[in-house]
């Protein structure tokens, strides 16, 4: 991410216009409601009431109504789309909200670590996430389709236990100890310095959900 970007982003938008915005931008075919917003932003009904009316003032987003509740899209014709799409793709701040992610669902994680540079690019939509330690798998997956509509990348997730060998299937994991392979997120690279169990050719293949690790 540019530093002069996320400058320029903080300098004119509020966390909450900031995060408002990448959301919309980020899911131009989605819709929200006021209620879905304040639990994926993690703040006051209030705050969020008052941005959205100023949005929908300045053309930004459209609303809805349908039943009960309202729901909330970006215009993608809107006047400054483009521009403020660009902004928002180069002032985006992945690591500090994957952290928080890893942190609720596997809050003892011996180490974890994501593909890809410091700055993802405007043009990265993937990456890849191994996490070593214990997680919560349905509060990992909440976590990170939380991440994903913020930062609009698209996240691949293993977890292995953090002690033990490592399953026959696992890959070339022992490669995210080197230093110049992908962002440390949390813990110690010499925690994926690991042995490897022994691959059975008469074992049934195990299950991605299983104790020794999942994937999506």
């Amino acid at each position: 991410m540019s530093k002069d970007n996320r400058g320029i982003a903080e300098f004119l938008f509020g966390r909450i216009r900031r995060e408002l915005l990448s959301l919309f931008l980020l899911n131009p075919s989605r819709s929200f409601y006021l209620l879905e917003l304040v639990d994926i932003l993690r703040t006051g009904r209030g705050g969020v009431q008052r941005e959205l009316a100023n949005l929908t003032a300045a053309g930004i987003i459209t609303k809805e109504k349908s039943g009960v509740r309202t729901y909330f899209r970006v215009d993608s014709g809107c006047r400054g789309f483009e521009e403020l799409l660009a902004l928002v793709l180069s002032s985006r701040e992945l690591d500090p909200i994957l952290l928080e992610a890893i942190e609720t669902a596997c809050p003892d994680a011996a180490a974890a670590v994501r593909s890809g540079e410091a700055a993802p690019r405007t043009d990265s939509l993937e990456l890849e996430l191994v996490i070593l330690g214990e997680a919560d798998t349905e509060i990992l997956r909440a976590e990170l389709d939380r991440v994903e509509l913020l930062t609009g990348m698209t996240i691949r997730a293993k977890v292995f236990p953090s002690d033990g060998p490592l399953p026959a299937g696992a890959g070339h994991i022992q490669t995210w100890a080197e230093p110049d392979n992908g962002i440390l997120l949390t813990g110690r690279r010499n925690a994926f310095l690991r042995e490897y169990e022994p691959e059975s050719e008469t074992s049934p293949q195990k299950d991605l959900f299983s104790s020794f690790g999942v994937d999506w």
